[in-house]
C-alpha cells in the first residue's frame, strides 16, 4: 500500500465539474497539498501554471483564484475525490501534461531538489496516471534538470524565468517562472498620517489587497490570508520613566501583553499566547508574542449549510521603540481548512522571517 493512497487509490468522488485546463490544475494542486500544509507555499507554487500553454489565457489573478478554488473544493470534498474526478476529465496527453505540472509545483521552489515524501508521491502519481516508467524518468529526468540548474537573470522587478523542451515530444512544455512574490518596482508608498514612518504597501489589490487606516495603526489584508498590521503612539515622558524604572525588557513584555490580552485574547475566545521572548538584537530591544487564534483569522471558509466561518490563524507580534514613538508590528500565519500546524519552533521561526522581513521595510522617520 502506497503512502499516498488516500489521495490517488480511493473510490472518493465528487460532482464538481472541472474543464480540461483545471483538471490538469487539480491534479498538481492535490499532489502539493498531499505533501504539504503550507498553503501560501501552493499558491506560489501555483504561478507555474502561468507558464503553460494550456493557462496562456489566464491572468495572474485567475491562477491564483483557480488554485485557491481547487484547494478549497480539496478540503470540503477531499483530495483524492478531487483527483478522480481530474483524471475522470482528462485524456492521456492531458495526463502527462499534468504529472509534468505536478513534479514542477514541488520542486520549482527548490532549483530541482525533492525530499523523499515528494518522490514517493511522484512515483504514486505516476502509478495511478497509468504512465509508463520510461516516459515517467524522461519527464521527471528533464524537468530536474532544467530546474537545478543556472537560472537566467530577468530585468530588474521581474521573475527569473527557463525555457526547455519536454521529452519524449519535444515541445515547448514551459517557460518556468520561479521564486516568491516580490513587491513591485512600483508599488505604492504608505506614509503614516503622523509622518513617523513610510512602508511599501506589502498586498497587491488584484489579490483582495486592502489598507485599513485608523488612528495609531494600519493594516495590510488581502485575499489570501495576508494579514500585516502596524500600531503605533508617541514616546513619552510617563513611558520613559516607566522604563527607567522597570526596564526596557519587562517594559516591552508588560506593553505586548496588555495589548494581546485587549486586543486579541478578549475577543476571540480560545486564544493562547504559543511563545515569548526578549530579542535583545532587534531594534535595539524587542519583546515577541505569538499567539494561537482559533477562528481568529481575518478571511473564512464556507461551511456546507453556506455559512461562513473564519479560519484559524497564529499572530506573531513584537513591540519596540523607534524614532519617539512606540511600535506593535503583526503578521498572522493562516491555516487553510484541515491544514494542522508543524511543529512549535518550525511555525514560530516561520512567523518571525514573516514579520522581521515585513519590519525591514519600514522607514521610521525621525524629527
Amino acid at each position: 500500500m502506497g503512502k499516498f493512497d488516500f489521495v490517488f487509490n480511493t473510490e472518493d468522488t465528487t460532482t464538481f465539474t472541472l474543464a480540461p485546463e483545471e483538471a490538469v490544475a487539480a491534479i498538481a494542486t492535490v499532489t502539493k497539498m498531499a505533501t504539504s500544509n503550507n498553503r501560501q507555499e501552493l499558491e506560489r507554487a501555483g504561478r507555474i501554471l502561468l507558464a503553460f500553454d494550456l493557462f496562456e489565457g489566464y491572468s495572474e489573478e485567475e491562477v491564483y483564484s483557480l488554485v485557491n478554488k481547487l484547494a478549497n473544493q480539496a478540503d470540503i470534498e477531499g483530495l483524492g475525490a478531487l483527483f478522480n474526478q481530474a483524471y475522470d476529465s482528462l485524456s492521456y496527453e492531458h495526463l502527462v501534461d499534468a504529472f509534468a505540472l505536478s513534479i514542477m509545483m514541488l520542486a520549482a521552489q527548490k532549483e530541482g531538489e525533492l525530499s523523499d515524501e515528494e518522490v514517493e508521491a511522484i512515483c504514486d502519481l505516476q502509478e495511478a496516471l497509468d504512465i509508463d516508467d520510461e516516459e515517467a524518468d524522461l519527464i521527471l529526468d528533464e524537468v530536474i534538470e532544467e530546474l537545478s540548474g543556472e537560472w537566467e537573470e530577468g530585468e530588474e522587478g521581474e521573475n527569473e524565468v527557463r525555457t526547455f523542451q519536454l521529452s519524449p515530444t519535444d515541445r515547448d512544455l514551459a517557460e518556468i517562472a520561479v521564486g516568491v512574490y516580490e513587491e513591485p518596482a512600483d508599488s505604492e508608498l504608505y506614509e503614516s498620517p503622523l509622518g513617523n514612518f513610510t512602508v511599501p504597501v506589502p498586498t497587491d489589490p488584484e489579490k483582495g489587497g486592502l489598507i485599513s487606516s485608523q488612528e495609531g495603526s494600519v493594516a495590510f489584508s488581502d485575499d489570501f490570508g495576508t494579514l500585516l498590521r502596524i500600531d503605533y503612539s508617541p514616546f513619552t515622558a510617563e513611558v520613559g520613566d516607566r522604563i527607567q524604572l522597570v526596564g526596557q525588557q519587562e517594559f516591552f513584555k508588560t506593553f505586548l501583553s496588555n495589548y494581546v490580552s485587549e486586543a486579541i485574547l478578549a475577543h476571540f475566545p480560545g486564544s493562547k499566547i504559543l511563545w515569548e521572548e526578549y530579542i535583545d538584537d532587534l531594534m535595539h530591544g524587542a519583546y515577541f508574542i505569538a499567539v494561537d487564534m482559533p477562528q481568529g483569522s481575518t478571511i473564512s471558509k464556507q461551511t456546507e449549510d453556506g455559512s461562513e466561518v473564519p479560519m484559524n490563524a497564529y499572530r506573531g507580534l513584537v513591540s519596540f521603540i523607534a524614532a519617539d514613538f512606540c511600535y506593535t508590528v503583526s503578521a498572522q500565519r493562516h491555516f487553510w481548512d484541515e491544514e494542522t500546524p508543524g511543529p512549535l519552533e518550525e511555525e514560530i521561526a516561520d512567523i518571525k522571517n514573516s514579520l522581521f522581513d515585513f519590519l525591514d521595510t519600514i522607514a521610521f522617520v525621525y524629527s
